[in-house]
């Protein structure tokens, strides 16, 4: 796997503008730690929570590393998550969204040495097959948020390409909750399935569980809307059909259903 030092290997930092960033970071005393799949709800989460707590956001996508790490002034990943942590939070909250691979780039232990003792929203998907056509979708169409205009049309359906991001999207999720145990965290479990069901709610949870007041809000909107089309239901109608043995066998292996573990929005 590659490393955080691989992914910013070309970038020229400036120490001036790291120094900038960093005028906020003893003002942060609150942190907390949305991890999550891909085609969870995260970028819902992120138009909802930022502004009133930090800008929760894939800070350690390596996609994003090395636009980040120039905008940061610093390829030193201590400093970068330092000033990550100064830059995006809000009255004194700052917030992150990681997968366990994305963490496993930067370095657990260095990611838990900055953040030591977060909040942690544990994100995934009771549809496993269903994420896994979104994804498979966004990425064939580069389609992958509402905001981002009118949909492209529908992709072709390869079978053994959404079997290769079905059997990547329930790695990912096993492995965000082996890194809970590793970690020993007990989370607060949320699933895309409940988060929808009420934004207000899902707002007042953030809030109490960071110890936060939420201000008066007339209407809770979020620009960001679902995807989803007849293609998305064909296309997980026939998988399921055609990928019954592999489905069932990777739905006993699911650690969220071998441990039981419940949205707490459920209900």
């Amino acid at each position: 796997m590659r490393t955080f030092e691989d992914f910013v290997a070309g970038v020229v930092p400036d120490p001036k503008v790291w120094h900038m960033k960093m005028s906020n970071f003893d003002r942060v005393n609150t942190d907390y730690v949305i991890l999550f799949g891909a085609r969870t709800g995260s970028t819902w989460l992120t138009h909802l929570l930022r502004r009133l707590l930090g800008h929760p956001d894939e800070y350690l996508n390596p996609d994003f590393l090395a636009g980040n790490a120039e905008r940061l002034g610093t390829t030193n990943p201590i400093d970068f998550m330092k000033a990550i942590r100064s830059a995006s939070q809000t009255g004194g909250v700052f917030g992150i969204e990681a997968t366990c691979e994305h963490i496993a780039i930067f370095g657990e232990d260095r990611f838990f040495k900055v953040i030591e003792r977060p909040v942690v929203f544990h994100l995934w998907r009771e549809n496993l097959v269903a994420q896994s056509v979104s994804i498979y979708r966004a990425v064939k169409t580069g389609h992958f948020h509402s905001t981002e205009g009118k949909a492209p049309p529908d992709p072709e359906y390869i079978p053994s390409e959404l079997e290769n991001w079905y059997r990547y999207m329930a790695r990912v999720e096993n492995g965000n909750v082996e890194l809970l145990q590793r970690r020993e965290i007990t989370p607060i479990n949320l699933t895309y399935e409940t988060i929808f069901k009420d934004a207000r709610k899902t707002l007042q949870l953030f809030h109490d569980s960071l110890k936060r007041v939420l201000p008066h809000v007339d209407d809770v909107k979020n620009q960001v809307e679902k995807l989803g089309s007849d293609w998305n239901s064909d296309a997980e109608k026939h998988f399921r059909q055609s990928h019954a043995e592999l489905v069932g066998s990777t739905e006993d292996s699911r650690l969220v259903r071998r441990l039981g573990m419940v949205s707490v929005l459920a209900g």
